[in-house]
């Protein structure tokens, strides 16, 4: 439950929690197959993705086999995909998908050095599951230099529980003799790659990846690119398959550089608000920066019954400011204004401690469920008018709603626009 100042709000109470096991941690590599398996390939060619992702499996086929016929790794990769899922009028086929696979993992294909890794850890019919082959591709893939190495790298510590020294021990000799096998021969030069086409502009890219970002549902996310070229998308979705998608789409969009992915799972219903604050941003309503937010205890972490004690800095003009704790369970709390109570302002450049109890202010972190909750502070500067005085505790959805209006009807320079800050908290018994 909330405890805030006297007035508590029960929260619904999660599940029973299981303790890891070496049954669990392989039952999350299974999970991780699954996801990965449920997501569509990234293809080469345009056409062979396009009628993958309109369930145009022969079409897709008949376009990544003439690829494949020149020794393309995407194409390759492609097929390997409709037969490791069985698409369309395919029969799932271990063996097929590990040749073409193999094909173009020999290439350098990390994302298929990943899925090797996944269809030799979890096998399947006439497909034996080979711990030591799983390892080999799985340790390739963190090395390679792509966005497959992150969620490799998590493949990896889940087999590490689960696999013997001297499988181990094998896997790093099946490593060796692959990188063997691939390394220029004395007196041959080097591979090349082959010319390419004149890349897009990093406009076209950023436009390309925002608008993209835009369609998953009940995500926050924002995708940056330097001034050197580099790319960086950072967030929130709701959940593994999701995250799988992004990596997928910064693979596609950046094949030649390791975009850096930094995410967090945030499930529904929190992830609708996070996602509606992300719409006001896009639209204009709210911008960032300048308004600064961390719990005084110098950490991200809330137990039950902590105080919690905010220190909130303002941007370098005044800001009227709303405070409020959205929880798991699709609620907010309004911890500042109290109701009935003007809405505290804050003089330019100055930083104060909320939850304060000699103020009056006293704030406690609740009960279960646990797990990733949110503190928003918005600033604007001139105060928010919301109408009636609000209850403490209200659905999250109908208050974003009325924020939304309200922040339409103000008017403001573009020196002091409306401001949002976020902070995600964990909270534990």
């Amino acid at each position: 439950m909330w405890s805030i100042a006297g007035r508590t709000k029960t929260k619904r109470f999660g599940g029973p929690k299981r303790a890891f096991s070496r049954r669990t941690g392989w039952a999350t590599v299974a999970f991780l197959w699954l996801v990965v398996a449920s997501s569509p390939a990234r293809p080469d060619a345009a056409a062979g993705r396009e009628a993958y992702e309109k369930g145009d499996y022969n079409r897709a086929m008949a376009e990544w086999q003439a690829g494949a016929d020149r020794d393309d790794s995407e194409a390759e990769f492609g097929l390997g995909h409709l037969y490791e899922i069985g698409a369309g009028d395919l029969k799932q086929n271990y063996k097929q998908a590990d040749y073409w696979y193999r094909k173009a993992a020999d290439q350098g294909n990390a994302e298929a050095q990943y899925r090797l890794a996944l269809i030799w850890a979890v096998g399947g019919d006439d497909f034996p599951a080979d711990l030591a082959e799983a390892y080999k591709w799985v340790l390739l893939a963190v090395e390679s230099k792509s966005v497959w190495g992150s969620p490799a790298a998590d493949l990896k510590t889940q087999l590490d529980k689960v696999i013997s020294g001297d499988q181990r021990a094998e896997a790093e000799k099946r490593v060796t003799a692959w990188k063997e096998a691939r390394a220029p021969k004395k007196g041959e030069p080097a591979a090349t790659s082959a010319p390419s086409s004149q890349p897009p502009t990093a406009t076209a890219l950023i436009e390309e990846l925002n608008q993209a970002l835009a369609q998953i549902d009940c995500a926050s996310l924002d995708g940056r690119i330097s001034a050197t070229g580099s790319a960086s998308i950072s967030g929130t979705v709701p959940d593994s398959e999701q995250k799988v998608k992004l990596i997928r789409l910064a693979a596609r969009l950046f094949p030649n550089t390791q975009p850096g992915v930094t995410v967090e799972i945030v499930p529904p219903p929190l992830c609708r608000s996070l996602a509606g604050f992300q719409a006001m941003r896009v639209a204009g309503l709210l911008s960032e920066g300048g308004l600064g937010l961390r719990l005084n205890n110098g950490s991200s972490q809330l137990r039950q019954g902590d105080p919690i004690k905010l220190e909130v800095r303002s941007p370098d003009y005044p800001v009227n400011l709303r405070i409020d704790y959205f929880s798991l369970d699709g609620q907010v709390a309004h911890l500042a204004p109290d109701s009935g109570k003007r809405a505290p302002k804050l003089a330019a450049g100055t930083t104060h401690l909320f939850g304060n109890p000699a103020n009056g202010e006293v704030w406690n972190a609740g009960g279960a469920p646990f797990g990733t909750e949110l503190i928003t502070v918005i600033g604007t500067p001139v105060p928010l008018d919301l109408g009636a005085s609000r209850p403490k505790v209200e659905l999250a959805a109908d208050y974003l709603h009325d924020i939304q209006r309200a922040l339409g009807r103000i008017s403001v320079s573009s020196g002091e626009p409306n401001i949002v800050v976020t902070l995600l908290v964990r909270t534990s018994p």
